[in-house]
């Protein structure tokens, strides 16, 4: 039981960290069935606990009064009789104690899987609820444009010129850090709900039941990965033609593709896998926020280099750092500095 202790929890954990890329991937009916299952297990095993802890700590202070009683009792005797003197006793009921802490150390391991019930129990709720809405799809055939759009930071309020985005067409987002670059994308693509004006998917308004990601592939600037191997982090599956294969390795060395355990990667090689995950998508639209981060010269070169490529895709890119060569291949450059303003 001890081996257990949260352990089934550690993949709820993972998916909380993950839970904006779960949204992105659409990959609730994937990983919430292996979540219900680890659950169920944590709850089992908190369960079966629940009396042996009684047992337990029945047992250890059993253990430890008789055992005092009986050294204190036979101690007199030999102290009467002259054979021991009072020094030993207390040695002797040191002795006893450190025989009766495995069962006391056991019984606090049980209780440390008890006083995960509070989680337990609300997990148990959030997984057994219905969602009240059904969520509608949404795409862009002809653009994404948006329209009076307020969000508020702080104590300052941005609102953005007006614009829009259409297919096939490269965006390169610019502008000094604080102009609602980030922001502005998790709220065109349904992430924040704390903004006013319109924002089109052709002629379909976006409101809070609005799901657009069928289409559209998203990469955000953290570095959170699903507890698995690398290729399923990239391709949601574990099988892969050559020809993936190889394009992988223009990012990654063989040996990082064939990791078992994320936990093994720099920061730069998880960067590269969630790059790979975002070019390998077969989306239609690519988005990527700062996608050279914690990225060499080389590798952010190859990144490039890769992007521009790729045709018959709408992408959209928040940069600070793009080489010069790159920035002429965007169809369009928005500078934010220039396309919002700041209300306070």
């Amino acid at each position: 039981l001890y081996n257990k202790k949260g352990k089934n929890l550690d993949f709820y954990k993972n998916l909380m960290d993950n839970l904006k890329y779960m949204k992105v991937f659409n990959l609730s009916a994937v990983l919430f069935p292996k979540l219900r299952k680890n659950v169920e297990n944590e709850y089992e095993a908190w369960e079966g606990s629940k009396s042996y802890q009684a047992t337990l700590n029945a047992l250890y202070s059993l253990f430890s009064y008789l055992s005092h009683f009986i050294i204190l009792t036979i101690s007199v005797i030999l102290i009467y009789k002259k054979i021991i003197n009072p020094g030993m006793v207390i040695t002797l009921l040191g002795l006893v104690e450190q025989l009766s802490m495995p069962i006391l150390n056991l019984s606090r391991s049980i209780n440390s899987i008890n006083s995960t019930q509070k989680l337990r129990n609300q997990i148990q709720q959030e997984r057994t609820s219905e969602e009240s809405e059904i969520e509608v799809q949404a795409t862009f055939n002809e653009k994404l444009a948006v329209e009076n759009l307020h969000i508020p930071i702080d104590n300052n309020v941005l609102m953005y010129n007006d614009m829009s985005f259409y297919p096939n067409k490269k965006y390169l987002i610019t502008g000094e850090s604080g102009t609602g670059k980030s922001v502005f994308l998790e709220t065109i693509l349904g992430m924040n709900s704390n903004y006013t004006g319109t924002i089109y998917y052709d002629d379909q308004v976006m409101n809070q039941r609005t799901n657009v990601f069928d289409d559209i592939a998203y990469i955000l600037t953290d570095n959170a990965l699903f507890n698995v191997s690398v290729v399923y982090n990239i391709l949601f599956r574990t099988d892969y033609t050559d020809a993936e294969y190889d394009y992988m390795k223009q990012l990654l060395p063989e040996k990082v593709i064939n990791e078992k355990q994320i936990g093994n990667l720099s920061s730069g090689e998880k960067r590269r896998v969630l790059l790979l995950r975002g070019l390998m998508s077969g989306k239609k639209t690519l988005i990527f926020d700062e996608p050279t981060s914690n990225l060499d010269a080389h590798t952010s070169r190859k990144f490039w280099d890769m992007l521009m490529t790729i045709e018959q895709k709408t992408i959209i890119i928040i940069s600070h750092h793009t080489p010069v060569d790159i920035q002429g291949q965007f169809d369009f450059k928005l500078d934010f500095s220039e396309y919002i303003e700041r209300k306070t």
